[in-house]
């Protein structure tokens, strides 16, 4: 009985929280003047940086608007259309009929331009930022040598050799990481002469089927290579370590 006391008063809890969230959301301007109401005042906190020294970029406080606004959008669609009654507070669920009426009614009271409410005035205002944002400086500045050689980012700095060696780099890794994957298999296959049937639409079906290719038993030179080969250790003894063979499959 405790229990079930206690579960009482934690959801009339949450029923009068979102009462609270609900009457700060529906809250009217006072006046006309938006930072009359609450939501509106206390979101021009998130525009000063961490320290409080300087007001945070249009691009930067854009994101915190957008947040308010989901969920402003979350709060008055559960007032519109609730899933289920909220007994302490006086709302009842929503009904099986006309909910269309009941979300425009909503929406034509909070959620359209023009309607003197916090939701319309961060949308508002988060496009204006949008449209500052634009002639902004960018959020990183890179600069160049005299001689066109080296370009630098703070501390950072990378000269045109090293650039240019940045292909070759990842492409030697990416062979790396290919010959490991497949067991430093070498097959002798011209990707060129690959066929495959587009029209197809076979369950399971892949160029790796097609007769052409004669790849339908390419896997078992793979399986032969993770069972012999020493570095991928994934047998020992004559027999498989399934174990690490569980764990390999589940990072892949």
């Amino acid at each position: 009985m405790r229990d079930e006391s206690n579960i009482a008063m934690f959801m009339e809890f949450l029923e009068l929280l979102y009462q609270l969230c609900l009457t700060i959301n529906t809250e009217r301007f006072n006046e006309g003047r938006p930072s009359s109401t609450l939501l509106v005042f206390l979101s021009g906190i998130l525009g000063f940086s961490q320290d409080c020294k300087h007001f945070l970029l249009a691009r930067q406080f854009c994101p915190y608007l957008s947040g308010q606004i989901y969920i402003q959008r979350l709060i008055l669609l559960e007032r519109a259309l609730p899933l289920r009654g909220y007994r302490a507070i006086g709302i009842p669920r929503r009904p099986y009929v006309n909910q269309l009426d009941q979300l425009n009614s909503i929406r034509e009271k909070y959620m359209i331009a023009g309607t003197q409410h916090p939701l319309t005035e961060m949308i508002s205002l988060r496009g204006f930022g949008r449209n500052i944002a634009r002639t902004e400086p960018p959020s990183i500045l890179f600069s160049w040598s005299d001689d066109g050689e080296i370009i630098r980012y703070g501390d950072f700095q990378l000269t045109m050799d090293k650039f240019q060696q940045i292909p070759d780099y990842f492409i030697s890794r990416g062979e790396e990481i290919c010959d490991k994957l497949i067991f430093d298999i070498k097959p002798d296959i011209g990707l060129a002469a690959m066929k495959d049937d587009m029209v197809n639409m076979s369950s399971g079906y892949s160029f790796v089927k097609h007769p052409a290719n004669d790849l339908d038993k390419a896997y078992l030179d793979l399986l032969y290579s993770a069972y012999a080969s020493r570095e991928s250790k994934f047998s020992k003894g004559g027999h498989w370590r399934w174990k690490l063979l569980h764990t390999q499959q589940r990072g892949t």
